[in-house]
């Protein structure tokens, strides 16, 4: 009987320690909640890196878009079709900080056939001298080879998008900083 005694008194103690056992001490909390706020100081600003990076290559991707859209639609309907930027989504300007729209029109009458929308704070730089880029009946961009400099925001990440003579389109990018 002594040993049941004692085997139950040893039982009784082991579920009162298991009782404080279970949770976590403030102190642990703490600690976590640190390590979290660390590792969140050091992921944020490459998520808005990431990001960045993200919306300047889907600017990119719509500018290289706009553009072999305009060179098809010249094929298609033998006319010479182009290609500018506009501030006010009706009316070709200059490839410059203002511009927040590409334009494809039909050279002979400035119609706007189609727009797309460039991604807020984004900008495209181009040639003063060369403020469209022209697509012939047969495809060919007359005039020089352009290079269209698409910035982020920040200028910290660039990247070009040139048009040759034969018209065709491919974009450029750097691995590093370049400045717009």
């Amino acid at each position: 009987m002594a040993c049941d005694v004692t085997s139950e008194h040893h039982r009784l103690m082991k579920d009162s320690s298991r009782k404080h056992e279970q949770g976590f001490t403030l102190i642990e909390l703490c600690v976590a909640m640190a390590v979290l706020i660390i590792a969140g100081f050091i992921a944020i600003p490459q998520l808005a890196r990431l990001q960045s990076q993200w919306t300047l290559q889907g600017v990119t991707q719509t500018s290289l878009t706009t553009l072999n859209a305009a060179r098809i639609h010249a094929m298609k309907s033998n006319k010479v079709i182009a290609v500018c930027a506009s501030a006010d989504n009706q009316t070709c300007g200059t490839f410059d900080a203002s511009s927040r729209f590409w334009l494809i029109v039909d050279e002979r009458d400035d119609s706007v056939l189609r727009s797309f929308r460039v991604a807020d704070g984004y900008a495209l730089q181009g040639a003063a001298t060369r403020p469209r880029v022209r697509f012939q009946p047969n495809g060919w961009s007359s005039g020089a080879n352009m290079t269209i400099k698409v910035c982020d925001p920040e200028n910290a990440w660039r990247k070009d998008i040139i048009i040759s003579n034969a018209g065709r389109i491919r974009s450029q990018t750097y691995s590093e900083h370049r400045q717009c």
